[in-house]
């Protein structure tokens, strides 16, 4: 079976094996028609010897799924919960790191693939239909929220497919990349007028400097680097590697909290054909925290004009937390190379090597 993988991912063939995923099943019994599969962590999915420096968890890596939701338990599960919709129309649409995709005619319907997105997905459940009317482009907007059952035991939910299309499979010339600069600064701005009392009386949580801790970062970065080098990936003496390598973490308050998407990367960010910005998707990362954490894409998408008119338009400012933005889009990139090469996604490799070679090529601009 092949899967599209689009909205929350990139839009591309992948090719699967079994109803839908790439591992076996392994440990709880497995009924094949009503129940979930656990993943086996010594088949499945095949990964080089460096993979096993990035596991986790019993031998497994970090994208690996906790828990397999075929299309025919996907179907079975939205129509228990949902029998308007036609469910037995329902098609694989595409897979990230934490959730399984199906399409139901308009909608779109998520679930949970690793234990560790269960309460992200429950944090957009809480929060976005909230949030949506603030913005000034369209976000997902639960409108299905599915419940734990003997079925499936975590939540999940659908909504209206967010139209656009991934930036991986959006080619764009450097010129056309810049037309989406000043509209996200005005997205981003939006977002951070929510209040953080508010935000967090909807769910949004404590303050946390989420990936703007760069000592965190290194902790992880030569793992990573290594692995990306062994697959050919890339070059241990890149510009960008000792970009990153050289990156001090600023002094930063949380003071003034302010709402922020927390993973804005080229993978959840949709485009119009001309290259502007048609929405934003996968928010479980949202939480209070510095505004700087949503620089990441602009900081690694943008050529220098976009970069200038981004920087003009944000508002507040600064150099040196523009340079944390960068070390961040590295290390965020350079995941995206290891582990989009281990599960075949082969656009996003491509548009993350585009986007670190930007970053080499526009250090200290």
């Amino acid at each position: 079976m092949a899967l599209v993988r689009c909205w929350g991912a990139t839009c591309q063939p992948t090719i699967v094996h079994g109803s839908i995923g790439l591992v076996k099943t392994h440990g709880e019994r497995f009924n094949r028609r009503n129940s979930f599969r656990m993943p086996n962590v010594h088949q499945g999915v095949r990964r080089s010897r460096i993979a096993r420096t990035l596991m986790k968890h019993g031998g497994r890596p970090q994208y690996d799924a906790d828990l397999i939701a075929s299309a025919h338990l996907a179907r079975r599960s939205i129509a228990d919960q949902f029998p308007d919709l036609e469910a037995e129309d329902a098609i694989a649409f595409g897979e990230g790191w934490d959730n399984w995709i199906y399409r139901v005619g308009d909608w779109l319907f998520r679930f949970p693939r690793r234990r560790i997105a269960v309460p992200l997905m429950e944090r957009e459940m809480a929060i976005l239909p909230r949030l949506a009317p603030r913005l000034p482009r369209p976000i997902p907007q639960p409108v299905f929220f599915g419940v734990p059952s003997p079925r499936y035991p975590w939540p999940f939910f659908g909504y209206s497919a967010v139209q656009g299309a991934p930036v991986a499979v959006t080619p764009l010339d450097p010129g056309k990349r810049s037309a989406s600069a000043g509209q996200l600064a005005d997205f981003l701005q939006a977002l951070q007028t929510v209040e953080a009392s508010e935000a967090s009386a909807w769910g949004a949580g404590e303050p946390t400097l989420g990936r703007l801790d760069i000592g965190r970062l290194k902790e992880r970065f030569e793992v990573w680097l290594s692995a990306a080098v062994v697959r050919g990936l890339a070059d241990a003496d890149a510009a960008w590697v000792s970009e990153f390598r050289q990156a001090e973490a600023p002094p930063l308050s949380l003071d003034c909290p302010v709402l922020v998407h927390g993973d804005l990367n080229f993978k959840n960010v949709l485009l119009e054909p001309g290259g502007e910005l048609a929405g934003v998707v996968d928010w479980g990362d949202l939480h209070l925290g510095h505004w700087a954490e949503d620089w990441m894409f602009a900081a690694g998408y943008f050529p220098p004009a976009g970069q200038e008119i981004f920087r003009t338009r944000i508002g507040a400012f600064d150099e040196r937390l523009w340079r944390t933005a960068r070390a961040v889009s590295i290390f965020v990139y350079l995941i995206v190379l290891v582990s989009a090469s281990d599960m075949g996604h082969v656009k996003d490799v491509a548009e993350a090597r585009w986007q670190l070679r930007n970053m080499a090529a526009t250090r200290g601009s």
